[in-house]
C-alpha cells in the first residue's frame, strides 16, 4: 500500500483519471493544490521517459529530470516498492526545484503563473522527506544522503523546468546554487531525522497519526478527540526539546538575486519609511506631496529621484518593510509584478538584517526601497495582491537607526495607470 504522502503524489499527477479520491486526508492539501495538478502534467511534457513504470530506469535519468519528472518518479518506484528510491526522489525534485526557481527567471506573466503552481504543488503536497521508517534506519538514511549527494542535476541545452525563462545562467552560478540548496536541504532533513531515532518520539508521532487518519485531520474544539490532539502536540513538543538535536548550519546568498532582466529598477533605499509596510504606485509628483514619502525624503533625495522617472510613461513603486530593530541598511527589490492580465500587483523585498549571535545592540528603523518601472498600456483595477517580505544576514554590521516618517493614507488614491 503506498505511503500516505506517495498516494497522494498519485493523486495528484494521475495521468489516468480526471480526479481521484483518497479516505484518508490526514496531510490533504487546501484546493489550490488542484490549480497544480494540471501543471504537473504541463511541466513533464519534455519528459523523454513519460512512457516507463520502471524506477531503475528513471534513477538512470535523474540528473536531467525537472522538478515533474523527479515527482512522477517518486510515484513510479513507490509503486515497485521501492520506499528509498521514492524517498531520494522526493527530495532531489525540491532541491531541483528550489535551484530552478532561483536562477531560471520567467520569461512573461505567463510563465511566472506556471511557476507559482508549481511551487503551490510543492508546498502543499511535494513537501516531506518521505518514507519515515527510513529515517529510523541508519543505514537506509545514510544510503538516501549519500545518493542525494552523489546526484548531479544538469542544465542541459533546452532545459525545461516547466515555464520558460529569459536566460540560462552561468554553469558555475548553476553549480554553486545546487550545492548550496542541497546542503540546506540535507541540513533540513538533519532536523526531522533527529528526534526519529528517539523512541518516545516516534511512538508519541504515530499516535499523533493514528488519530489525524481517525479523523480525517479534522477536530472540533472541546471534544474528546481535540484534547487527545492537544495533549500529544503537547507531549510532542516537550520531548522534542529534551533531544539534543544540533542547530542547521545553513548557507545563503551574500545578497538576495535580482531578475536581471526585471521590467523595474530599484533607485532609492532608506531607512525612515512608513511605521507599517505597504505600497504605493506613484504616476505624479504631486502625489509625492500626499504621502509620508514629503516627509521621508530629503530635497536632494527628492531632486535625484525626479531626475530619474518620466511619469508620462513610467511610475514609482514604493515598498516599506514596517518596523524592524537589526537592519543594517540594505533594501533589495527582488521582484515587481503589474499583470493586467491577471489585475495583479505583487512584490517582493528583503530586508538586510544583523546576522545571529552579533553583540550589537538592536536599534528601531523603518526600511523602504523606491523603484521605477513602466505605466501600463490599459488602465484595470488591481483586484489579486500579494507580497514577500523576507529578511537576509549582512554579517555582524550594526544596525541603522531610523524614525518613521508617518503612515500610509487611510484611503489610498484611485487614479488611472495608463502611460499618457
Amino acid at each position: 500500500m503506498l505511503n500516505l504522502r506517495f498516494r497522494l503524489l498519485a493523486c495528484a499527477i494521475s495521468l489516468l483519471a480526471s480526479a481521484c479520491v483518497t479516505s484518508d486526508t490526514a496531510e490533504r492539501a487546501p484546493s489550490k493544490a488542484s490549480a497544480a495538478k494540471t501543471t504537473i502534467q504541463e511541466a513533464a511534457r519534455s519528459w523523454h521517459f513519460s512512457e516507463t513504470t520502471d524506477c531503475d530506469e528513471a534513477k538512470l535519468h535523474a540528473g536531467r529530470m525537472n522538478y515533474a519528472e523527479l515527482i512522477k518518479s517518486v510515484v513510479i518506484c513507490e509503486q515497485e516498492g521501492g520506499k528509498l528510491d521514492a524517498s531520494f526522489f522526493l527530495l532531489a525534485s525540491q532541491v531541483r526545484f528550489q535551484t530552478d526557481a532561483e536562477l531560471l527567471f520567467p520569461s512573461t506573466e505567463d510563465d511566472k503563473v506556471k511557476k507559482g503552481r508549481l511551487f503551490t504543488f510543492l508546498y502543499y503536497k511535494g513537501g516531506g522527506s518521505g518514507a519515515r521508517e527510513i529515517y529510523r534506519n541508519r543505514e537506509k538514511t545514510a544510503t538516501v544522503l549519500s545518493r542525494l549527494k552523489a546526484w548531479s542535476p544538469i542544465l542541459f541545452a533546452g532545459y525545461d523546468p516547466g515555464w520558460n525563462y529569459t536566460r540560462k545562467p552561468d554553469p558555475s552560478d548553476f553549480e554553486e546554487t545546487v550545492i548550496r540548496q542541497r546542503h540546506n536541504r540535507i541540513e533540513k532533513l538533519k532536523q526531522y531525522i533527529g528526534p526519529l531515532a528517539n523512541d518516545d518520539y516516534y511512538t508519541i508521532q504515530k499516535k499523533l497519526d493514528a488519530l489525524h487518519h481517525k479523523y480525517k485531520g479534522r477536530f472540533t474544539v472541546n471534544t474528546e478527540p481535540h484534547r487527545q490532539f492537544a495533549a500529544l502536540t503537547k507531549e510532542l513538543a516537550r520531548v522534542r526539546k529534551s533531544i539534543n538535536v544540533p542547530a542547521p548550519n545553513y548557507k545563503s546568498l551574500a545578497r538576495p538575486r535580482v531578475n536581471p532582466d526585471a521590467g523595474f529598477k530599484q533607485i532609492h533605499t532608506g531607512s525612515n519609511g512608513s511605521r507599517t509596510g505597504g505600497f504605493a504606485l506613484i504616476t505624479s509628483e504631486q502625489e509625492i506631496k500626499g504621502t509620508w514619502l514629503a516627509e521621508a525624503l530629503s530635497k536632494r533625495e527628492k531632486e535625484k529621484l525626479l531626475s530619474q522617472i518620466n511619469f508620462a510613461k513610467q511610475m514609482l513603486v514604493v515598498l516599506a518593510a514596517g518596523k524592524r530593530l537589526s537592519a543594517t541598511g540594505p533594501v533589495v527589490v527582488t521582484d515587481i509584478t503589474l499583470s493586467a492580465k491577471y489585475k495583479r500587483f505583487s512584490y517582493a523585498i528583503s530586508v538586510g538584517v544583523m546576522a545571529q549571535g552579533c553583540e550589537h545592540e538592536q536599534t528601531e528603523s523603518y526600511p523602504f526601497a523606491i523603484s521605477v518601472m513602466p505605466r501600463p498600456d490599459q488602465d484595470f483595477d488591481i483586484q489579486n495582491r500579494g507580497n514577500s517580505k523576507s529578511n537576509f544576514s549582512d554579517g555582524c554590521k550594526p544596525p541603522v537607526a531610523g524614525e518613521a516618517s508617518g503612515d500610509w493614507p487611510k484611503k489610498p488614491l484611485k487614479k488611472p495607470l495608463k502611460s499618457t
